[in-house]
């Protein structure tokens, strides 16, 4: 499930990288909340039948658009990614290898998430420098189980690094669509 409002210069970029798993029985679900710059189109330009294009009829937000895509989707897991952000191209193949593997009872995975851009030196200006981090610190410990503790003090998971059961995702009732990206 893709969220996009006015992504239409990267939502190709996040779309192709979906595409390019090397798992690939999957659905791309893109939820259009509402763009007023070309997104849906721009998204119409990519033929493959895994592209499901939905088109919101106000903008609601991300969440919103999350939760409509978790209740359009037809798999039993879901996948979240962000119409400005690109996959490497075994993320789903190792995820789903985890919560597929004999005697596994997972309600979710989650995975790192290399983060490239641009250095902000001190007075602000930019610089051209290359700046990459990584989220979870690559020297965290590495949480498995229970989460909550941790999560209470410390971030681990950023939606598109996560792969969680859809019947999961309706029980609890989705995202919040109060809380509104800043």
């Amino acid at each position: 499930v893709i969220p996009a409002y006015n992504r239409a210069a990267t939502i190709c970029a996040a779309m192709e990288s979906v595409l390019r798993q090397t798992y690939a029985d999957f659905e791309l679900l893109i939820v259009d909340d509402c763009s007023s710059d070309g997104t849906l189109d721009a998204a119409a330009r990519l033929s493959d039948p895994r592209i499901r294009l939905i088109k919101s009829p106000e903008n609601a937000g991300a969440s919103a658009a999350r939760n409509r895509g978790v209740h359009e989707a037809r798999g039993k897991w879901i996948a979240f990614q962000d119409s400005d952000d690109e996959w490497l191209p075994r993320k789903l193949e190792k995820q789903m290898a985890r919560l597929a593997a004999p005697g596994a009872d997972h309600v979710a995975a989650y995975c790192g998430m290399m983060v490239i851009g641009t250095h902000e030196d001190v007075e602000g200006s930019r610089s051209g420098r290359p700046q990459i981090g990584y989220v979870p610190d690559p020297n965290a410990e590495v949480i498995e189980g229970d989460l909550i503790p941790t999560l209470i003090t410390t971030s681990l998971v950023s939606t598109q690094t996560l792969v969680v059961r859809r019947d999961v995702m309706l029980e609890i009732g989705g995202f919040d669509e109060e809380i509104r990206a800043l």
